[in-house]
């Protein structure tokens, strides 16, 4: 195993807080996983780094200095992406739009939009899935237009002078099993039918899409194993599909090879997805225009994925349009 970026949060974070419990909070995973990934990361390194008793962890001594080369490393990585991001911003044309968003369909969905609406004007993309960053860059004016998300009970706050208007407030996650699993067959999967399984989830971002599984999944009576990470969708999809874990997708995701796609039965697991930009950007009149062509391209592209159009055609798009009960 190499080192990466991520382990060295995992070291920083641990020493931090002084208990993989603790650090597993913050990371917003599963305690076993963070035990998991710190003991690879001492194989890997031939050392013991931390010290367990009952009252939590300490630092060894190489750990000490594993904790200080880590944090100096973060913030050379850091530095890098700001100086490179500053860099890049100067290169692009002043003309052309910087559009950003989470992963998903909808950021190019997002440039296709701004062709028709501004025939000939350049666009530059981001792709970030921390939402706080990329409401950040638009506050700043680094990003003109951005796509987020947010799960109910972790809502997310637009900045000063930043509009955040909603284009569906309410898409349901599908579950991600293999088509060999017992619960494959189903119309729908309840959550409890997933109470053996293993999860694979996206690396953790600032969304709280694994409290909020958490949540949901204690309220059907378990508590899930986030036994694995995955960096892209491609490989959570391979994971599911070797039958080692069962996953959330979201519903416009492609059923593929060696897996089934099933809706949650009672959709108990929902996100909403905005657009975000300045109220003083040369694109706000036109923002309300975006919105309504996105959502258009949304439900066209809902129409292609046959598990999403048979659950609209019992659902209605209402379902979908308005926000579910609780704050906002």
């Amino acid at each position: 195993m190499r080192l990466g970026f991520h382990h060295l949060e995992v070291l920083v974070t641990v020493a931090d807080a002084g208990s993989i419990r603790k650090a597993a909070q913050v990371l917003q995973v599963a305690q076993p996983a963070v035990t998991t990934q710190l003991h690879r990361i001492e194989t890997t390194l031939g050392v013991r780094l931390f010290d367990r008793n009952r009252d939590g962890v300490t630092p060894t001594e190489l750990g000490r200095y594993a904790v200080t080369r880590a944090r100096e490393l973060l913030a050379g990585i850091e530095e890098l992406a700001t100086t490179l991001s500053s860099l890049a911003r100067e290169e692009l044309p002043n003309l052309a739009l910087r559009v950003g968003g989470v992963a998903g369909p909808f950021v190019l969905d997002l440039v296709n939009v701004l062709h028709e609406l501004i025939p000939g004007r350049e666009t530059a993309t981001v792709m970030e899935p921390m939402v706080g960053t990329l409401l950040d860059q638009v506050a700043s004016g680094d990003l003109d237009l951005v796509v987020v998300h947010e799960f109910p009970g972790f809502e997310v706050r637009a900045p000063e002078h930043v509009d955040l208007v909603t284009i569906i407030a309410a898409e349901p996650v599908f579950a991600m099993v293999a088509d060999s699993h017992p619960a494959a067959v189903k119309p729908a999967i309840g959550l409890a039918d997933l109470a053996g399984d293993d999860w694979v989830m996206m690396t953790p971002d600032d969304t709280g899409l694994y409290a909020r599984l958490r949540i949901i999944c204690e309220a059907a009576g378990f508590t899930p194993r986030f036994r694995h990470a995955a960096n892209d969708s491609s490989a959570a999809v391979a994971i599911v599909a070797d039958a080692q874990a069962v996953s959330g997708m979201y519903a416009t995701g492609r059923q593929l090879p060696g897996i089934m796609v099933r809706p949650l039965a009672g959709t108990p697991h929902t996100r909403r997805i905005m657009l975000a930009w300045r109220q003083d950007s040369e694109i706000a009149d036109l923002g309300g225009d975006i919105v309504q062509r996105l959502m258009e391209r949304y439900f066209q592209l809902a129409d292609d994925r046959p598990h999403y159009a048979a659950w609209l055609a019992e659902h209605g798009r209402e379902a979908i349009l308005k926000p579910p009960p609780g704050p906002r």
